[in-house]
């Protein structure tokens, strides 16, 4: 549980992230945190990211290495909403 003024220090920063947001290009992978899943894909060219995808169906279809900066299943993502479900 955080503390309300740490609450508004997390919605500050946010805010000034998405004012932010339109002026950049790319993410840095490994700054990412476990609530920006959504953001993976923009950490490789979509070519990249589509081989990526491939791979972890043939080789980790269960998703067990799974941690926040982790390309997820493209079938998962489609039931969760996550990533590859999103138009790239």
């Amino acid at each position: 549980m955080t503390s309300p003024v740490m609450e508004r220090k997390i919605q500050w920063t946010r805010g000034l992230f998405a004012d932010l947001e339109p002026h950049q290009t790319g993410v840095y992978l490994n700054f990412l945190d476990r609530d920006e899943q959504d953001r993976v894909p923009m950490a490789y060219a979509e070519s990249t990211y589509r081989r990526l995808s491939a791979i972890k169906v043939q080789y980790d279809p269960d998703n067990v290495f799974w941690l926040n900066q982790s390309i997820r299943p493209p079938d998962r993502d489609a039931e969760r909403g996550g990533p590859a479900a999103v138009k790239l």
